[in-house]
């Protein structure tokens, strides 16, 4: 009797220790239902005002007001999907008409509480950076200081995938950013996203730690073009424990690209920058820098390898870290600038096995730098920045770094090329690379 009594309290003890994912149901919203959710043909018309942890929402094609999630958290997730023809829960009342177009969400998505996932499960990352996402938030109007996805308050654990944050373009407008958290937070991911045309600026961070931004196309911040407005592609103040990684950057003005102060522990690797309009005299603060107005700025434990920066012309467009109150361990190696004559490099940035052509390279100096011949890419005019060759071998790097874009293991051929992308090897775009140690899930 005590051995069955201790086997009892053995799995009374394992159950405990697992959560009870028992009672998650699956739930349906589709623009223009009038049910309770159960099926297709019963679907909510747009999501609920409150909703169920643990539970999963599929949303079909359509338009759909804006939403504040307040969800008391409990340690479950809550997770709306975009419905596709291979991933639509039930086909109870389902028509494939329902993943035809994106779920679009026509104003803000404000987060009060944590643990959700908002995933368009399609679109998006290289080949697509522009099209295909299953879920678009978009401000059509010339509104100013909107926000497509806001964080009035510190919350942790959210994840966006396939998404696309959307601006009209409004030379008269301020205050609008794609995704905007200031208040604190942590343990955010942005994957396959594409934002573009705010008015000020792509990402407006503080108070955040373990990020990830990864396949996705970050463009066209300042689209007011006001000098007397800053914007930067992201503004990273007191943001933390961050991976930027395999991103397209493309065409940032005024302040500059990825600006940060108050940062530490950051990798930004295997990205492309581009500018496919100069600007002219602006972006002075560099591709990747900080600012100089707060005497307590830093930028400590940086490192940015293999990525590729083409046609960044004007101002300080391609600069790293050119403007700075205090710079500690930042380094820059096997990147490869191209046609970007603006390039230079912060007094206290440590850079070699770079990779330069029509890039201010007769003013840099490195031990193992590399000075190109000529163009290096498959398709310079078709944006396909590939390599048609290897280039020198650089600087040897340690896993996650040793995994290109398209999910080729750098130096498999015994050459570890610089810039954004390894030559030759088996492309495998479906190939994500595991999370970076720097991240943690809570």
């Amino acid at each position: 009797m005590k051995k069955i009594g201790i086997l009892a309290t053995l799995v009374f003890l394992a159950l405990c220790a697992f959560p009870d994912i028992s009672d998650a149901a699956v739930r349906y919203v589709r623009a223009g239902a009038s049910g309770n959710g159960s099926d297709w043909a019963n679907a909510y018309p747009a999501l609920p005002s409150s909703l169920v942890r643990g539970d999963t929402y599929y949303i079909a094609k359509g338009t759909y007001p804006g939403r504040t999630f307040s969800d008391a958290e409990n340690g479950k997730w809550i997770t709306i999907k975009k419905a596709t023809v291979s991933d639509h829960g039930t086909n109870t009342g389902w028509n494939s008409s329902y993943a035809d177009g994106p779920a679009v969400f026509t104003s803000t998505l404000k987060f009060n509480t944590g643990y959700y996932e908002i995933n368009g499960q399609t679109g998006g990352g290289p080949g697509k950076w522009t099209s295909g996402h299953g879920i678009k938030v978009q401000h059509t109007g010339s509104s100013n200081t909107v926000k497509l996805i806001s964080m009035p308050k510190a919350v942790n654990n959210l994840t966006f995938k396939h998404m696309e944050l959307s601006f009209k373009a409004c030379s008269s407008c301020t205050g609008q950013d794609a995704v905007y958290g200031i208040y604190g937070g942590k343990n955010w991911k942005f994957q396959y996203i594409w934002a573009h045309h705010p008015s000020r600026v792509v990402f407006y961070t503080q108070k955040v730690s373990n990020i990830l931004i990864e396949y996705s196309l970050l463009e066209r911040s300042g689209t007011n073009g006001s000098s007397s407005q800053h914007s930067e592609i992201w503004s990273a103040r007191n943001t933390h424990d961050v991976v930027m990684r395999y991103n397209y950057i493309r065409d940032y003005r005024s302040t500059g690209g990825i600006i940060m102060g108050w940062a530490s522990n950051w990798d930004i690797y295997g990205n492309i920058f581009q500018w496919t309009v100069d600007f002219g005299g602006t972006s002075n603060n560099g591709a990747i820098g900080s600012w100089s107005s707060d005497s307590t700025y830093y930028a400590r434990d940086i490192r940015i390898y293999n990525n590729t920066f083409v046609d960044l012309k004007s101002g300080g467009s391609g600069k790293i870290f050119p403007i700075y109150r205090s710079l500690s361990n930042v380094v820059a190696y096997n990147n490869l600038w191209y046609n970007s004559p603006s390039i230079a490099f912060g007094g206290a940035v440590k850079h070699d096995y770079n990779w330069f052509k029509g890039s201010n390279e007769g003013k840099i100096s490195e031990s193992n730098i590399q000075v190109g011949s000529g163009d290096p890419f498959v398709s310079y005019s078709g944006k396909d920045f590939r390599l048609r060759t290897s280039t020198k071998s650089g600087m040897s790097l340690s896993s996650p770094f040793n995994i290109d874009m398209l999910g080729i293991v750098r130096g498999s051929n015994g050459n570890w090329d610089r810039g954004a992308f390894q030559f030759g090897g088996t492309a495998n775009v479906a190939t994500t690379p595991a999370p970076p140690s720097t991240l943690t899930v809570q």
